[in-house]
């Protein structure tokens, strides 16, 4: 159960498509599981070191997790998404066990 839940997309499409697809589809999942990162908040030291190698300037990257954006007051805290997610994780383990 705790492999099923964990390790797989099963859970977090599932909750996609019955909580935030506004049609009942996975139409927009992937963009929905990438979080935003603003990339003049990397730590001195850690950016790139030829950011402009693709040819255009890069001021924000995406990447999976559900994070909230950089815009936001609580910016790179964990989003209701992922606390949601984490829920239905739980509660399809202990279903599962049942």
């Amino acid at each position: 159960a705790f492999v099923i839940a964990f390790t797989s997309d099963f859970i977090p499409r599932l909750v996609y498509q019955y909580k935030y697809s506004s049609d009942g589809t996975m139409h927009g999942f992937v963009n929905h599981t990438l979080s935003y990162f603003n990339v003049s908040d990397f730590e001195p030291g850690t950016a790139p070191l030829q950011p402009g190698h693709l040819g255009h300037d890069v001021k924000v990257c995406r990447y999976k997790d559900y994070r909230e954006p950089p815009w936001s007051s609580t910016a790179y805290q964990l989003s209701k998404e992922f606390w949601a997610i984490l829920a239905v994780r739980f509660a399809f383990v202990i279903v599962f066990q049942v």
